[in-house]
């Protein structure tokens, strides 16, 4: 899939998802994602940048920051208050559940497709919470439902060079400001 391909899908994500009307923002979104021109790859250097990136089936990467999806199954977790929980388990009865989490050398690294001489960026975990049968920790009370937290995603976050946080309305907003 190429750039343009990536860019279109994104402008109609943002249209049908969001309601914003991203065609007239192109211009913006051609500014924030990295432009270069790749040269033509040979089979051998196509296996290089496969195993110099982690990417086994595709050339390219198609996530701005690759994520991996399992299912586990936990002893214990946390709450939304950061207290240690334990699982409900048995010998008949094991918890499980599908965690999303930044592929293996990603997290914490700059996002795939963003101009880096523009904008600085990195590869987060997010997370979210999913109910489950738990207890407090080593504490003798009776089970209950409760929320525990659980890796839902790898996301990429838009910094400034002065290290502040930019969504995608402020970058489009300080485009038009530039325009004037």
């Amino acid at each position: 899939m190429s750039i343009v391909d990536i860019l279109r899908v994104l402008m109609w994500l943002c249209h049908t998802l969001c309601g914003i009307v991203c065609a007239k923002h192109s211009s913006v979104l051609g500014d924030l994602f990295l432009m270069e021109k790749r040269p033509e790859m040979t089979s051998s250097g196509v296996e290089e940048y496969r195993h110099r990136h982690g990417h086994s089936g595709s050339i390219f990467p198609t996530e701005c920051c690759p994520s991996v999806t399992q299912g586990i199954a936990p002893l214990g977790g946390l709450s939304r208050d950061g207290a240690l929980l334990q699982l409900y388990r048995d010998s008949s009865t094991i918890q499980k559940f599908y965690e999303t989490t930044c592929a293996h050398g990603v997290r914490g690294r700059a996002c795939h497709f963003i101009d880096q001489s523009r904008y600085e960026t990195r590869c987060e975990q997010k997370y979210s919470y999913t109910y489950a049968i738990v207890k407090d920790f080593n504490v003798t009370e009776p089970y209950r439902i409760d929320y525990m937290k659980i890796k839902t995603g790898c996301t990429c976050s838009i910094r400034g060079r002065r290290s502040q946080h930019f969504s995608l309305t402020d970058l489009i907003q300080q485009k038009k400001k530039k325009r004037k």
